[in-house]
């Protein structure tokens, strides 16, 4: 968290802490963020819906959307009501290179590499830290199977901490 606070802080420009934002908040691919267009907004359930065709997986996509992302979402789409949603400061779509562009400005400023990824395995580690089921983080995060949560995320086994909040929940 101390770490997205900070890349938000040297980020001035709305357009790309929206980006930033809704990644963290969400956990939706990349592709996700830089594809919804305002046709893909389900305001009445808070919800971005790819169909199956334009999804990675062999069915529709669904991206459940929290207060910050909703707030984002509900003023793109009034702003651009056709095409692509999230855009640069000259309202263009984002596009990987210049969002990739960001990111290495971040890093000569931080130290660290970071990309919209990186904001996607976070918002998964993190739902898993507090507790939500893996089967629910693979369901919010689009996975065709699940197992794919638990191959990449095996590292938590290795938490003394996250083991013993486990148990101590389980067994309350």
């Amino acid at each position: 968290q101390a770490e997205f606070d900070r890349i938000l802080e040297i980020t001035r420009d709305r357009a790309f802490r929206d980006l930033l934002i809704t990644t963290w908040e969400t956990g939706c691919r990349p592709q996700e963020s830089l594809r919804v267009e305002a046709r893909h907004v389900d305001l009445v359930n808070n919800r971005w819906v790819f169909p199956e065709s334009e999804s990675k997986t062999n069915a529709p996509r669904i991206v459940y959307l929290t207060t910050k992302s909703l707030e984002i979402t509900k003023r793109l789409v009034l702003t651009h009501p056709q095409g692509r949603i999230f855009r640069n400061t000259r309202g263009r779509p984002w596009t990987t290179d210049a969002v990739n562009c960001r990111f290495t400005t971040l890093q000569k400023k931080l130290g660290n590499r970071y990309c919209l990824y990186v904001l996607r395995h976070t918002w998964m580690n993190r739902l898993l830290t507090r507790g939500v089921d893996s089967l629910t983080v693979a369901i919010l995060a689009g996975h065709a199977d699940p197992s794919t949560l638990a191959k990449t995320y095996q590292h938590l086994s290795q938490n003394p901490n996250y083991l013993r909040n486990a148990l101590s929940r389980a067994s309350a």
